[in-house]
């Protein structure tokens, strides 16, 4: 399953917008982020972004206080490629594993005994 978050934050400056932003990730097993209008820029953001745990980015800088783009990934999961961009869209391409599955539950048919390895009885 494929989870990606878009949110339209309206400021991502709060003291516990992080810890927020993690709980929402846990809570919909999301490791693909778009924040929009983060009205925060620099070192204040890049601190922000740090604390939400996702090791790669794309960030549009807000002008003032108004707009902001981030896109924070787990590079593990995706390949990003942004196409293009500019103060109010982003355009990126993904690509990963999408048949991947990572939880049981995720599981159609076939054994639900799960097993490690090709030759188990050995």
């Amino acid at each position: 399953m494929i989870n990606i978050i878009s949110w339209n934050c309206r400021g991502a400056g709060g003291r516990t917008f992080p810890a927020l932003i993690r709980d929402i990730r846990r809570e919909y097993d999301a490791n693909f982020l778009i924040l929009l209008e983060t009205h925060i820029s620099g070192t204040k953001g890049e601190y922000v972004r740090n604390k939400i745990r996702l090791d790669s980015s794309f960030v549009v800088e807000p002008t003032g206080h108004s707009g902001g783009i981030w896109c924070l990934w787990d590079s593990s999961t995706w390949k990003v490629d942004v196409i293009q961009h500019n103060r109010q869209i982003v355009h990126p391409k993904l690509t990963g594993d999408f048949d991947a599955i990572l939880h049981d539950y995720e599981r159609n048919g076939g054994s639900s005994r799960v097993e490690r390895g090709a030759c188990f009885d050995f």
